[in-house]
């Protein structure tokens, strides 16, 4: 069996067991493709927990270098199993310039291997902003991604569905150690003391990375146990109130906090037009659905306010704010 994983030195790919994945697949030969900066690291915590049968191949390729791409799908062009983590998130860059990370790289795959399998991680930015805030967003939701990432992970799993087999998850917001993203800054207003809500009865619908990564081993048996398979699952375990977030936060850190009610556009006059992104996402009134992906056996095992913890104690541990 050969198999294919993306993103491994990514936050969701360092929390994957390679010994399940093996288990799972019944792996003879790994290609990992990584970025050079996080190769050594990476290397020897693969080899350090994984099967000694398992041949592993670690390919030091940029998504954006087209020509290396090519040549490996070219001589390595026969998968088994695709495990696709692999992705480039970013609500300021361009269309153009997140087609290049997010989108090329699949086709490629698609247009030069034989692939029999695939597990590919998308996103619940598929659908978009405009949706009935009263609706409980499902996988037959209307998909409308109004952010240049969503539309680049849209066009991605349009081309994912032309392979034979696939499942695709559409992650929600990740929690859990070290997925300080967005979090940082929400953590630091609320160590001021002040914090202002843009809206503060939007949900905010999130999932722990650990769940998440259990529902790529779901994915996996699924696909492994039918000779056809095709599906799509969202993959969310909580939906919460924003100001409940925060409160438990404040709580957490055992601050006494003062609140405002500011209209979106002049909370963004009062932080850095960096920062506008994050305004746009803390106004989203979003519930995602899992109950397909429940229904098909899968359990989540997760509490949201274990994966908020992890992320406080990461954010405290480094003593210091980063992106």
């Amino acid at each position: 069996m050969d198999i294919l994983v993306t993103g491994i030195t990514s936050r969701v790919g360092q929390s994957i067991d390679i010994d399940k994945i093996i288990e799972l697949t019944k792996a003879n030969n790994i290609y990992y493709l990584v970025r050079n900066t996080k190769l050594k690291d990476m290397k020897s915590n693969l080899t350090s927990k994984a099967s000694s049968n398992t041949s592993h191949n670690y390919i030091i390729l940029d998504f954006s270098d087209t020509f290396k791409l090519k040549q490996f799908f070219s001589e390595h062009d026969k998968f088994d199993f695709v495990i696709w983590i692999a992705s480039e998130i970013s609500y300021t860059k361009t269309y153009e310039e997140l087609y290049h990370t997010n989108v090329k790289p699949i086709e490629m795959l698609s247009s030069l291997c034989d692939v029999k399998n695939i597990v590919y991680i998308s996103s619940i930015a598929v659908y978009g902003e405009k949706f009935n805030k009263k609706e409980m967003l499902t996988e037959d939701s209307e998909l409308n991604p109004t952010s240049n990432y969503g539309k680049s992970k849209l066009a991605a799993e349009n081309i994912v569905k032309t392979f034979s087999n696939y499942v695709i998850l559409r992650p929600s917001i990740i929690i859990g150690k070290n997925f300080v993203f967005g979090f940082d800054k929400v953590y630091s207003f609320i160590k001021t003391g002040f914090f202002f809500y843009p809206n503060r009865k939007a949900r905010m619908p999130l999932v722990h990375v650990n769940d998440l990564v259990d529902s790529i081993y779901f994915s996996i048996e699924l696909l492994s146990t039918k000779e056809s398979y095709k599906d799509i699952f969202n993959v969310s375990s909580a939906n919460v109130m924003q100001e409940e977030l925060v409160t438990y936060v404040k709580n957490r850190l055992k601050k006494r906090l003062i609140t405002f009610d500011v209209h979106p556009f002049l909370a963004k006059l009062l932080i850095k037009k960096e920062l506008h992104y994050l305004i746009d996402q803390l106004v989203l009134d979003r519930q995602i659905s899992s109950n397909k992906i429940i229904s098909k056996g899968f359990k989540f095992k997760f509490m949201w306010q274990q994966g908020i913890d992890e992320i406080l104690d990461t954010l405290s541990n480094n003593n210091t704010i980063t992106q």
